[in-house]
């Protein structure tokens, strides 16, 4: 799930449904994919998640964990390692020469042939290394879109991953405040980690449902061993269930979120920064939460981006979507690889006769 904080609405456009043919021919057309260029200036939009998948934009299925099983009336939530491929170059450059968060666009294929929005979703990477990353899903088996295509997916084939960009924000962060609805603690936890590293405090509210619908229960709690002062995290649930609050607090309101990330912190200062990572509505009612709150200042209000939101959205020096890989070199056919290979010896050949009879030329002169 994308948080709202990195799009920027002025620049969504309505959705085409477009063939998937080569993307050379379809630079035209733009999807809704939430480009934000900020402080970046003026690029070549990436139109690699319109083309076919290619050697470099597929990514093998390594493992697959379930972290939340199916229920009723939930969706699995599983966890998908894939390998980069042997052309993959590593993140892209942003932030002027810092880190950034990560995202990927992961594209489902198109049973008729008709490329639609629904084929092409974007993901935080919940890990991601040198060999490969990590991607937490909920599995969707009853939508046909990029959900469903990754819960099919067996371990060893390969997923199409056309694109990869890299957001912004403020890295000198000392007091973050962190909003994470279900599934989007998977962006949490890194940016998190990054930010206890650097030594800042960092609060936490992750927000579920129920206590079954936990995830990363043993990443949290080797987090929160290695930085038992600097990170506080609280877990509330909106539907507990009998004995749920032993393990957190009901569902948050303007009273919680005032008493978790009002008032100083331990350095004696308020909160600076701020991250929501949730659906759209879930975000909306927390930014008015925190508003109502008055943990941050109503000042900014319809004057353009937040400034207490962590991440820089259009006022930051971001790298948008990009190819995952560059470009193949179209491989020369044999027959034509042949003919070349002859054509430069018979030169070679010819060059070497003609020297020879060169120099037999000068000898026969000096003698003479």
């Amino acid at each position: 799930n994308i948080p709202t904080q990195y799009r920027d609405l002025r620049h969504v456009v309505a959705a085409h449904a477009i063939r998937s043919e080569d993307a050379s021919q379809l630079a035209h057309i733009h999807m809704p994919r939430g480009e934000i260029l900020g402080r970046t200036g003026h690029v070549v939009r990436s139109l690699e998640h319109l083309a076919a998948p290619r050697k470099g934009t597929q990514c093998a299925l390594l493992s697959r964990e379930v972290l939340v099983a199916a229920s009723e009336t939930d969706p699995a939530v599983h966890r998908l390692r894939f390998a980069w491929p042997s052309t993959f170059g590593g993140a892209p450059s942003c932030c002027e020469g810092a880190d950034g968060v990560i995202h990927v666009h992961v594209r489902a294929p198109a049973p008729d042939g008709v490329f639609r929005k629904n084929l092409l979703r974007p993901y935080s990477l919940v890990v991601m290394d040198a060999d490969g990353f990590e991607l937490a899903v909920k599995i969707y088996v009853d939508r046909q879109g990029v959900s469903a295509y990754l819960g099919a997916l067996e371990v060893g084939a390969l997923a199409h991953v056309p694109e990869i960009r890299a957001m912004d924000y403020h890295r000198d962060s000392r007091r973050v405040a962190m909003m994470c609805f279900g599934i989007g603690v998977n962006e949490c936890l890194p940016l998190g980690k990054r930010l206890l590293e650097r030594g800042a405090e960092v609060r936490m509210a992750i927000l579920d449902r129920d206590a079954s619908r936990v995830v990363f229960g043993r990443e949290f709690a080797k987090l929160e061993a290695a930085y038992p002062t600097s990170l506080r995290v609280r877990r509330y649930f909106s539907r507990p269930r009998p004995g749920d609050l032993e393990q957190g607090y009901p569902r948050i309101d303007v009273a919680a979120v005032s008493d978790f990330f009002g008032g100083n912190w331990i350095d004696g200062k308020p909160a600076d920064y701020l991250e929501i990572v949730g659906s759209g509505r879930n975000e909306r009612d927390a930014y008015e939460m925190v508003l109502e709150a008055g943990i941050w200042s109503k000042a900014h209000v319809g004057k353009g981006h937040p400034p207490f939101i962590i991440m820089k959205g259009p006022d930051g020096f971001n790298a948008p979507w990009r190819p995952l890989s560059p470009p193949e070199i179209p491989e020369t056919p044999r027959s034509t690889s042949r003919f070349v290979a002859a054509g430069i010896s018979a030169l070679v050949v010819v060059g070497l006769t003609w020297f020879a009879r060169f120099v037999a030329r000068r000898r026969c002169r000096k003698r003479a």
